[in-house]
């Protein structure tokens, strides 16, 4: 935490959980900003997985101003993480997802949202055209997403 004492800012910074990094450094790149590798952590896909993941990037020097997880799952492990160490979300820490499914809402948690079922549909078409021609260029598809707040992510105190 910054204290009255301190005169430089605190940084913002985004710990990435799972397979999150390979899913959202592009993007953070081309805003401008440069991933702290440093603050990555990735192994298997699920919530406990994730919830042990979050525990070493909870213990950083400095604590990061938001996390982002690769799935729904994923981000509940991170919330039981902070809430198991008394971070307060959003105050000190945001989180946001990946995956916009319907657990999202009634738990309150920030995601990206996409079309879940335009994109499945894409993927079995792109699973079919790579065995129909075994060895052809990889494909690569845009789909639109938006982010869907809710209570995991705000202005961080020092900020206010």
């Amino acid at each position: 935490m910054e204290s009255a004492s301190d005169p430089s800012p605190r940084r913002a910074t985004i710990g990435q959980v799972a397979a999150a990094a390979e899913v959202f450094a592009p993007t953070v790149g081309r805003a401008g900003n440069h991933p702290d590798r440093s603050l990555e952590q990735t192994d298997s896909h699920g919530q406990d997985f994730a919830k042990i993941l979050a525990f070493d990037l909870l213990k950083a020097v400095e604590l990061p101003t938001g996390t982002v997880a690769a799935s729904v799952a994923e981000t509940m492990g991170v919330v039981d993480a902070a809430m198991e160490v008394d971070i307060d979300i959003p105050g000190e820490l945001s989180i946001i997802g990946f995956n916009d499914i319907c657990t999202s809402v009634f738990v309150g948690l920030t995601t990206v949202r996409r079309p879940l079922e335009v994109s499945g549909c894409m993927e079995a078409e792109i699973l079919v055209a790579t065995i129909e021609a075994p060895g052809s260029p990889d494909i690569q598809e845009r789909l639109p997403a938006d982010l869907a707040i809710r209570e995991t992510s705000g202005i961080p105190h020092w900020k206010q």
